[in-house]
């Protein structure tokens, strides 16, 4: 049965609608007055199906089909006209704090986004501070909003959660026996629950709830929080069974000494397969270098000098810098003239740093037919291409998958970026054949991307059977577009750790002069 909260969201969202389609001020002021006369009624199926809503003042008889059609219905198709009216995603976009429709609609016609998950991307690389009316400022205050936003759903990135998590496990640890388990623990991309293993009685449980409770007084959350109690000797086994998937833990009883694998590999079930060997995989130590960083050239946030000085910070050997060809014009795209100019920065920088190897590169569009964004006489020029999708998402799969083999096949394509385009808890990925594409990477010797900015972690781990089977070179990249982007590799690690790639399959494992050969071989 639809409360009358329901019928008051309904017409909280239909004023909105009014209001975005700047329909007539006294039939949104109906609207806004029905939502006060509802408050705290009741029976209003019944009243409905006596036909007699229209006796509840400030509910006229538009207002009344309006709810009935809802009450014993449960549909609107007044909301649905008013949304196909409206740009898609116009009404998400204008529950940003800050973000009207003025705004919204700047949004989606100059940046092509239609939810809040891809403006937050849009913002993180940038492009919101660039964008007329907008400025860092506006940037950085729609960012926060999203956060704040965000918190109060009930499923959240890892990477968003992580460093909440573990100061709250910190505060535990002061007073408990107590572990992380569950998502948190196998690193999973996407959360919904956050869970513990503590040693104690029913009485410890309570007490560890309360000082959750505190913890969280200044940190609101939707997350579900269960703590599961545990005897010190039983600790062991009550944190494999609730750090590993039901499906991965009925398989293990078979495979004992799959008991000592790291947590982040307790979903992938090919762990079980006869020739797997955990001595294969990649530590989060054995990454040399990065490829496809951005810089302020396009829609970066820092210069390349600051992007090479952090990367030799961060203990690695080579960087890629790759900004964005000419039709990514929604991010600086670069221009055959910029190229040269930054080319010869790149120089400059190879005598200023010659402690690390800067490989020059671009993240060129894959045009619609396949084709790269510029002329091969300028393709040749760079040390690497990584080809990306940025726009026409919507093609059907078999076209999708054609123009993506088609820049597979180019010979100036050194590794495909981002193979779908997904934004987690924002956009899915567009639909390809992923057999055939990888089939195609392994025989033209183009790697497929990892990209490791937590909003992505594209490709997917779970296609990490066809990428072995293929033999497909893959290749780590944070995407960063700022300093503090570089750190995300991390995140690309877990991805090929739980893909169960052997190291001979990460291009990024390998030495600077490694690198330069393979990216030559093709």
């Amino acid at each position: 049965m639809l409360t009358s909260d329901r019928c008051i969201e309904l017409l909280e969202e239909l004023e909105r609608l009014l209001r975005l389609n700047e329909e007539n001020v006294f039939k949104v002021r109906a609207f806004e007055k029905a939502q006060q006369s509802l408050s705290g009624m009741t029976a209003l199926e019944e009243r409905a199906r006596a036909g007699n809503l229209t006796e509840i003042p400030g509910i006229g008889k538009g207002i009344a089909e309006v709810l009935t059609e809802f009450l014993l219905k449960d549909k609107c198709s007044l909301r649905d006209e008013l949304l196909a009216k409206l740009p898609p995603g116009l009404l998400d976009l204008t529950r940003i704090p800050g973000l009207g429709p003025k705004k919204a609609k700047t949004i989606i016609e100059e940046l092509g986004i239609h939810s809040v998950g891809e403006l937050e991307y849009a913002c993180r690389e940038n492009r919101l501070a660039t964008l007329k009316g907008f400025g860092e400022k506006a940037q950085a205050q729609t960012l926060a909003h999203i956060e704040a936003m965000k918190a109060r759903e009930k499923k959240a990135l890892f990477s968003d959660t992580e460093t909440w998590v573990v100061m709250l496990l910190s505060d535990l640890k002061d007073s408990f026996d107590i572990e992380l388990t569950g998502q948190m623990r196998r690193k999973s991309e996407i959360i919904d629950s956050i869970e513990f293993v503590a040693i104690g009685s029913k009485t410890d449980r309570s007490k560890i709830e309360k000082k959750i409770e505190n913890f969280l007084k200044d940190r609101p959350t939707e997350l579900p929080i269960t703590v599961h109690m545990t005897e010190k000797t039983q600790f062991a086994k009550s944190l494999l069974e609730t750090t590993a998937t039901p499906e991965w833990l009925k398989i293990s009883v078979k495979h004992p000494e799959s008991e000592a694998l790291d947590p982040d590999l307790m979903e992938s079930l090919g762990v079980f397969d006869k020739g797997f060997k955990v001595s294969q995989l990649l530590t989060h130590d054995s990454i040399q270098g990065v490829f496809h960083n951005h810089t302020t050239r396009s829609d970066g946030r820092a210069t390349a000098e600051q992007m090479i000085r952090e990367t030799i910070k961060l203990g690695y050997k080579y960087i890629g810098l790759s900004d964005h060809s000419q039709s990514a014009f929604y991010a600086q795209g670069l221009k055959v003239d910029a190229l040269k100019e930054q080319k010869k920065e790149i120089e400059k920088l190879r005598n200023q740093f010659p402690e690390i190897t800067i490989f020059w590169g671009v993240e060129s569009d894959i045009l619609q037919d396949g084709s790269l964004d510029y002329p091969d006489s300028v393709l040749k020029e760079f040390d690497f291409v990584v080809g990306s999708v940025h726009s026409r998402f919507k093609m059907d799969r078999e076209v999708m998958t054609k123009r993506i083999l088609a820049a597979i096949e180019n010979p100036y394509c050194s590794m495909i970026g981002h193979l779908t385009g997904r934004i987690l808890l924002a956009r899915e990925g567009y639909q390809i054949d992923y057999e055939k594409i990888f089939k195609a990477a392994g025989r033209e010797g183009t790697a497929i991307e990892i990209n490791a900015n937590p909003q992505r972690l594209d490709v997917d781990w779970r296609h990490g059977d066809l990428l072995r089977e293929y033999k497909v070179m893959t290749c780590i990249n944070p995407d960063a577009h700022d300093t503090s982007g570089l750190s995300d590799t991390r995140f690309g690690i877990t991805v090929a750790r739980k893909a169960l790639l052997p190291m001979d399959l990460v291009l990024n494992t390998r030495s600077a002069n490694e690198a330069v050969s393979w990216l030559r071989s093709k």
